[in-house]
């Protein structure tokens, strides 16, 4: 447009950084005339420094959520934008999502899966060694321990649907790319059990609400298996004052307790694609 053409400024996380550069005159009117040589020389480095940005991800993960869910939300509605034309390949890819998982999932439920499946399952990948975070390589790296989202990233990244919404995934994957992967080790955190929940506070708190994604607290669930996970076993007898066996108190037998720990795990690990 004519405004665009004439005033110049550079946004970061919704923020203006710098002055606003108003050039003289029209460019598409007066050509090189409606930039002064001072004016012209301000672009000059706006244009630089925007093409030469390097993502700085944050050093802690409930930060890395409020970064990434930004960026997640640009790339659900880049695909709505898609969806918009039936005869899209991401409307295709919608139809055979709805197919082969969740038949009764409208645009905007289709969107949301793919943004977020996407943004966790490139993370998840990043955060267990992946430098390359190209959709072969990531399927890749997160198959042995995520089979199920390995899959679902395949048929998500379908190149010929990918290519309808390069700005967002190319975005995603360059800030992902540069994610310290031990970002999540360092504080102790298991990025499948803990982090989706501050994810989604960020992306979408509405959603986080009707779907009920508010963790129980690592100690209340232990304590609930540990009291729902036999079978006990029964420590030795001892012998008591008077020389007679007494049986001590039941313990839970260590293949109670590493049940116990995968039961754990279980119960508090969030569906991505869920709809409700």
């Amino acid at each position: 447009s004519t405004l665009m053409a004439i005033e110049w400024t550079l946004y970061r996380s919704g923020e203006r950084i710098g002055k606003l550069i108003r050039l003289a005159g029209d460019v598409t009117k007066d050509g090189a005339k409606a930039a002064e040589h001072d004016d012209a020389a301000r672009l000059i480095e706006l244009l630089r420094d925007f093409l030469g940005w390097q993502p700085i991800t944050p050093s802690t993960p409930r930060a890395l959520a409020d970064m990434l869910a930004p960026l997640c939300r640009l790339l659900r509605e880049d695909v709505l934008i898609a969806l918009k034309s039936p005869a899209s390949n991401l409307s295709n890819l919608a139809n055979d999502w709805r197919s082969f998982f969740f038949p009764e999932a409208d645009d905007p439920q289709f969107a949301d899966a793919y943004a977020q499946t996407l943004t966790y399952a490139l993370l998840l990948a990043r955060v267990s060694g992946a430098s390359d975070l190209s959709i072969d390589k990531a399927v890749k790296t997160i198959r042995p321990g995520h089979r199920l989202l390995a899959d679902t990233l395949k048929m998500l990244g379908d190149d010929a649907a990918r290519d309808e919404i390069t700005v967002p995934t190319r975005l995603l994957e360059r800030v992902i790319a540069a994610v310290d992967a031990t970002i999540f080790k360092k504080h102790g955190i298991d990025p499948w059990l803990y982090f989706y929940e501050d994810f989604l506070a960020a992306y979408d708190p509405k959603m986080r609400n009707d779907r009920g994604v508010y963790y129980t607290p690592l100690e209340v669930v232990r304590c609930q298996v540990r009291c729902s996970a036999p079978p006990i076993c029964p420590r030795p007898a001892k012998p008591s004052a008077r020389g007679q066996r007494r049986k001590a108190p039941p313990a839970i037998c260590r293949s109670s307790q590493a049940r116990a720990s995968r039961l754990t795990a279980k119960a508090r690990a969030p569906i991505i694609a869920r709809h409700s």
